[in-house]
C-alpha cells in the first residue's frame, strides 16, 4: 500500500458503486491519536469497502491497523501494542434511523450529499481500539518483576504495634 487515501469522501455513493478503498493515512493527521499514545509507525494502513444493501442502506466494512506504545501498568515502562481494528458500519442521515439499525452495525451520521471525514472515522475506530489496561505479557518483561517476586515471598507478619485493632482482640482475651 502506497497511497493515501482521500480526507473527505461521499460514502452514499461510493456505496453506490461499490467501491473499495486501499491506502494510508499518515499519522500526523490523527491528532486525537497522537495525543493519547505514542505512534510508531508514520503509515496506518487502510481497507475500505462501500456497499449498498439490498434493503438500499449504505455500509461501509473496514480495517485499520497501527504500532503505538502504552505505559504497562505494572511496571510504568513502555510497552509496544499492536493497534488492530475492524469495523462494519452503516451511514444514516439522522440519530433517528441509528436507532433502527441491526445490532451488528454502528452508525456514522453522513446526510446524502455530504462528505464524510475519512481520517476522523478511521481514528475514532483506532481510539476505541486501544486496550482498557495494558500490561506485559510476560511479568517477566516487567521492570518491576524482582520487585513483585519479593513482596509476594515475604510471609506477612502482623505487627500489634500498629494494629489499631489490637486493644479490641486483647479485651476480647480479657473477658
Amino acid at each position: 500500500m502506497s497511497s493515501h487515501l482521500p480526507r473527505q469522501i461521499d460514502p452514499h455513493r461510493l456505496a453506490e458503486k461499490g467501491k473499495n478503498l486501499q491506502g494510508e493515512i499518515a499519522v500526523t493527521d490523527l491528532v486525537r491519536l497522537s495525543k493519547a499514545v505514542v505512534l510508531r509507525s508514520t503509515l496506518v494502513p487502510v481497507t475500505l469497502e462501500f456497499v449498498r444493501e439490498l434493503d438500499g442502506s449504505h455500509t461501509i466494512s473496514g480495517s485499520a491497523s497501527a504500532e503505538v506504545e502504552l505505559t504497562c501498568q505494572r511496571c510504568m515502562e513502555s510497552k509496544s501494542v499492536k493497534l488492530k481494528t475492524e469495523f462494519r458500519l452503516a451511514v444514516v442521515n439522522s440519530d433517528e434511523e441509528a436507532m433502527h439499525l441491526r445490532e451488528e452495525l454502528d452508525p456514522v451520521i453522513c446526510s446524502s450529499g455530504e462528505r464524510l471525514d475519512l481520517n476522523t472515522l478511521v481514528e475514532d475506530e483506532l481510539l476505541l481500539a486501544l486496550p482498557i489496561v495494558v500490561f506485559h505479557e510476560n511479568e517477566k518483561d516487567c521492570v518491576s518483576s524482582g520487585y513483585l517476586a519479593s513482596a509476594s515471598d515475604q510471609p506477612y507478619e502482623e505487627d500489634s504495634s500498629s494494629n489499631p485493632f489490637a486493644v479490641l482482640k486483647k479485651l476480647k482475651k480479657d473477658n
